[in-house]
């Protein structure tokens, strides 16, 4: 026997103190930033959230408000990762034209807001990112969640295809670990980009042996939409010119 199958078949036996392990040690308390300061940067005048009414009317603006879009005086959109717990963990920065089209290679960089805020004294500067799915806190019981990779393609889904909550990973390489937790209970549809589906399809029938009820979206993609790394939301909005 081993020692756990002994004592479980003597309970009336105590476990040797001396044989106990060690408490581990408290884990790093979780980062967050203040709820006050998701509320202090909400904006729909940002270039993405006005192309979106352009494009979509009052129900964007509804979304926007629902996600807590927000933006920088400097004009980047701001996308909270806020988790299950209502935990702000941070906010990705990212600049759009008035196109719709995030800005790339003109020296403007994707920022966190964590780091901004370190910046202007109201972070300590010993506060550490943890992140999470964007659109995370907005789970709840019940519901059938789309998993994609963008924060902006997950938007443009809410507002097209209101019957699941939408969430998106921030990358390619985020479709794994910790951070998917919160989707165990649920009906998750992945709908990846066009040059990810590969590389998604494993991580999905990984994740599919580990006990989430997922499954991968077939969008197919043509040729042209690879070549051009089309997503769900490109397939969205060509469809509507």
């Amino acid at each position: 026997m081993t020692p756990k199958q002994f004592f479980r078949d003597h309970p009336t036996l105590t476990i040797p103190e001396a044989w106990l392990k060690p408490m581990e040690e408290e884990k790093r308390k979780l980062c967050d930033i203040p709820l006050e300061q998701v509320d202090r940067f909400r904006t729909n005048e940002t270039n993405f959230v006005q192309w979106l009414i352009g494009k979509f009317g009052n129900d964007a603006m509804r979304v926007a408000a629902q996600y807590w879009i927000g933006g920088l005086a400097t004009g980047e959109t701001i996308f909270w990762q806020i988790d299950i717990h209502n935990r702000v963990r941070s906010g990705k920065c990212i600049p759009y034209g008035a196109d719709g089209h995030r800005i790339k290679n003109q020296g403007i960089e994707v920022q966190w807001m964590h780091t901004l805020l370190k910046k202007d004294g109201i972070l300590p500067i010993d506060w550490e990112l943890t992140q999470c799915l964007f659109g995370e806190f907005l789970l709840h019981d019940g519901c059938k969640v789309g998993l994609v990779e963008s924060e902006k393609t997950a938007i443009i889904c809410a507002i097209v295809y209101p019957d699941k909550v939408w969430l998106a990973t921030g990358g390619k390489q985020n479709l794994h670990g910790e951070r998917m937790q919160v989707l165990k209970g649920h009906k998750v549809f992945v709908y990846p980009d066009a040059d990810a589906v590969d590389n998604w399809r494993e991580r999905v029938t990984r994740m599919k042996s580990l006990g989430y009820d997922i499954v991968l979206v077939d969008l197919h993609y043509t040729e042209s939409q690879v070549l051009n790394k089309f997503d769900i939301a490109d397939l969205i909005c060509t469809s509507m010119n």
